[in-house]
């Protein structure tokens, strides 16, 4: 057994070696934290517009936890940059997200004719009813979520070490203008202490 744990070792720091070279390599590209994050923002919107074709939809507004994700994600991608050092971004939203449901819809129609003195006399009625698309999650049932509509960003402030350095506060500026589709007096960078 020992033999195959130290088999195993060498074999991951060949690995390692190996993944490093890669990085290496990639982080000599310029604007790869641009594209990177591009790519990101293609995939977040990609699975977000996917939908299931409900017949009809109905909102829940969401708890906020994927705006925290948003800021740590961009705080990530912005700290590759070349001189940016560390980061931390904010991110001002116009209100809630919405989570739109799948729906379930039934019609059914009603006619009835009758025939009186006076005569005929014709009755119809047409009932809609619409209700969510429920699944098990976690033993609770809960609706099918199939879109995301997030709110329209106010500002964004961005706090990074090397935000001193114009090359930097420039390319931090439009990463996050092209990341977050913002235009740029929607974006403030500061130099953190």
């Amino acid at each position: 057994m020992e033999n195959k744990y130290v088999f195993d070792k060498r074999k991951r720091g060949k690995k390692n070696d190996a993944i490093k070279s890669v990085v290496e390599r990639i982080r000599k590209i310029k604007r790869l934290d641009v594209i990177l994050g591009v790519g990101i923002v293609a995939i977040v919107l990609f699975f977000a517009t996917v939908s299931f074709s409900p017949s009809d939809t109905s909102p829940v507004v969401n708890s906020g936890s994927e705006y925290l994700q948003i800021e740590e994600r961009l705080s990530e991608v912005l700290s590759e940059i070349d001189g940016a050092g560390r980061v931390s971004v904010m991110i001002n939203y116009a209100g809630t997200s919405e989570l739109i449901t799948a729906t379930t819809s039934n019609t059914s129609e009603d006619k009835t004719v009758d025939t009186d003195t006076s005569g005929d006399r014709r009755t119809e009625s047409k009932t809609e009813s619409v209700s969510p698309v429920i699944i098990q999650k976690n033993g609770e049932d809960t609706p099918l979520i199939v879109k995301e509509v997030l709110p329209d960003i106010v500002g964004v402030i961005v706090v990074a070490q090397g935000a001193d350095d114009m090359s930097v506060r420039i390319d931090l500026m439009q990463a996050v203008q092209t990341l977050l589709s913002v235009s740029a007096d929607k974006v403030e960078i500061f130099t953190m202490k």
